[in-house]
């Protein structure tokens, strides 16, 4: 046996006793009644899941066995985790694909019995979506299946430390996603390699590298269009987008958004097409063509509010206030803003009401209402 043959081997059974230690923990689902019953091969299409919403299965294993669902997502962002008959959870994934492609849930089975799959909305406000589940494997394990569970944690690691947002979990995050990128390169597997790199990519523009997310987010859409997957395209081409924007780059931001928004427009994601307008309106205001920024935060807008998404209805509204006020529309900006802080007063997250604030203050000392001005500006500091 080769050296790369025997790490492979070590790593599974290294997992194999991983996965039988989860056990230590406390059970997280105890099932009240037997779910539906996953059969090989089988998929179990279209069910439909939203905000709030856990859908249950089971599949019957041996110890030892490696074992994969694979989710489908269809409009649905969901986090699968795969559990004993105690409730202990054995693997947890969620990757940063969004509404759409497969989610992948690998593991060694750690002892004879059923093992539960566990579907779970992201976001308790998500709307209705679909998935199609499968028992895509059940057999002895092989000697790549360790690097497999190992990337696909890397991935949710990363992930789930990239959402926590502070400056050690967003190092962290890109050490994950860096370790999953090497061992989905190992398995020659582009689709998961190119999520990974999107993960990257946003990891490092959150930590202000933004030059080092331009290449990890030009990988990842060359490989998403190499393999004729527009959805994974166009977030790819949107994340680059920004992160061009956030170098300097506005002319080529704009064309990754315009080239990302094409396809928003073709596969009908109308939360996608108020993203990507939004970049698209951030960068034409950087490069000072007002009209056609003013135009983009509008069209978001419009889609904001048809979604319900007040939040991102607000950060247009801001969008729109701080072009009126370059404008000398003092009274415009004024309608804006105001709507748009009391968008922002409404929710827990007060990110963007300082923003807001202070763009509201400086259009009150415009209109000549210096003591409001002075109080605004005070407190958005």
């Amino acid at each position: 046996m080769n050296d790369n043959r025997r790490v492979r081997f070590t790593r599974t059974a290294v997992l194999l006793l991983l996965s039988a230690g989860y056990t230590l923990a406390g059970p997280e689902y105890r099932p009240d009644e037997n779910p539906p019953l996953l059969e090989l091969k089988k998929m179990v299409a279209a069910r439909t899941i939203s905000g709030g919403e856990t859908d249950v299965y089971r599949f019957a294993a041996a110890a030892g066995q490696f074992a994969q669902v694979t989710v489908f997502q269809d409009g649905a962002d969901v986090v699968v985790t795969l559990l004993d008959g105690e409730g202990h959870v054995l693997t947890a994934v969620d990757r940063p694909n969004s509404t759409s492609g497969p989610e992948k849930a690998s593991i060694i089975v750690p002892k004879d019995g059923s093992v539960y799959v566990r579907i779970a909305s992201l976001s308790k406000s998500a709307p209705l979506g679909r998935y199609d589940i499968t028992l895509s494997e059940l057999r002895p394990p092989q000697p790549l299946d360790g690097s497999r569970i190992l990337a696909e944690q890397a991935v949710s690691k990363g992930e789930a430390l990239r959402a926590r947002g502070d400056g050690e979990s967003l190092h962290n995050s890109v050490d994950q996603f860096e370790r999953a990128c090497v061992e989905w390169e190992l398995l020659q597997d582009n689709y998961e390699l190119a999520v990974a790199l999107y993960g990257l990519g946003l990891a490092q523009r959150a930590l202000g590298q933004s030059q080092r997310a331009v290449g990890s987010f030009d990988r990842s859409a060359s490989l998403f269009r190499s393999l004729g997957d527009p959805h994974g395209q166009a977030i790819a081409e949107t994340g680059l987008g920004w992160a061009l924007h956030y170098v300097g780059e506005h002319a080529l931001a704009i064309a990754e958004f315009s080239n990302a928004l094409d396809l928003r427009l073709e596969l009908k994601d109308m939360y996608g097409q108020a993203l990507t307008l939004f970049g698209l309106g951030s960068a034409y205001a950087f490069s000072n063509d007002t009209s056609a920024a003013v135009l983009n935060f509008s069209k978001s807008l419009a889609l904001r509010r048809e979604l319900g998404d007040r939040r991102g209805e607000a950060l247009c509204l801001i969008g729109i206030g701080k072009l009126q006020l370059q404008l000398n529309k003092p009274a415009a900006a004024r309608e804006s803003l105001e709507k748009a802080f009391s968008i922002l007063q409404e929710s827990p997250n007060k990110e963007g009401q300082g923003d807001a604030l202070s763009h509201l203050g400086w259009t009150y000392k415009q209109l000549g209402l210096g003591d409001r001005a002075h109080d605004l500006l005070e407190k958005s500091i």
